[in-house]
């Protein structure tokens, strides 16, 4: 009798232990789906709060107007910055304007040894023609295809760019001295002749180039210099 008793109480605790292990496994089923139902709603809130945060950027666009300055260290007083907005008034526009046509007498004439380089350089996505108007942009191309220019010059490759002196003649002339040295050490002195206006409309901001001043090359002559 004590037996059987003790046979139906273990029975008895083993069906409890069943019943709870089955309990858990069903919390838990239901824990895991209160989760998932909760985190996708926190996910689902913040992706349209960053709709929204993108619309008001988007629309907010139009109404952003970038300033910029031009900030130097005079080394004539006792300033520590002097800082000038950009305009056709500006004291320091024409070390702008010489920096730029600098940069662009040396990305006309300079050639590497690299196709791909000389490829970008001479696009309509490089210097030369973000620095000039299209009409001079495609003068400086000539008849033939972008690739068959960068093809021809490559057999002159290399080629370097020595800017001896830059003057400003008049208003919005330019008189740029440089001489381009060939590999085999030969030196063509040339004088080039442009003119340059500063368009806002053209003001360029690119991780790899700026033209925040909108320097526009609109007329360009070159001749070698002893026709001086």
């Amino acid at each position: 009798m004590w037996t059987l008793f003790k046979f139906n109480k273990k029975n008895e605790t083993e069906n409890v232990k069943v019943s709870f292990e089955q309990l858990n496994v069903k919390e838990r089923i239901r824990l895991a789906r209160y989760a998932s139902w909760i985190f996708t709603g926190v996910a689902s809130f913040f992706l349209v709060l960053n709709f929204f945060f993108i619309l008001t950027l988007y629309q907010m666009g139009s109404r952003l107007t970038v300033l910029v300055q031009l900030v130097t260290f005079p080394s004539h007083s006792n300033n520590v910055v002097f800082s000038e907005d950009l305009n056709e008034n500006i004291t320091s526009l024409n070390l702008i304007n010489e920096a730029l046509v600098r940069s662009y007498i040396t990305k006309r004439y300079e050639i590497i040894a690299d196709q791909v380089e000389m490829l970008w350089r001479w696009s309509p996505y490089g210097e030369v023609f973000l620095l000039s108007v299209p009409n001079i942009y495609f003068q400086f191309i000539g008849n033939r295809k972008l690739k068959e220019k960068v093809d021809m010059a490559l057999s002159y490759a290399p080629v370097s760019v020595d800017i001896e002196k830059v003057s400003r003649s008049g208003a919005q002339n330019w008189i740029v001295e440089f001489n381009l040295i060939q590999k085999s050490g030969a030196v063509e002195s040339l004088v080039a002749s442009l003119r340059l206006v500063n368009d806002p409309s053209r003001i360029v901001y690119l991780p790899w180039f700026n033209n925040p001043v909108g320097a526009t090359i609109i007329e360009y002559k070159s001749y070698p210099k002893k026709n001086m």
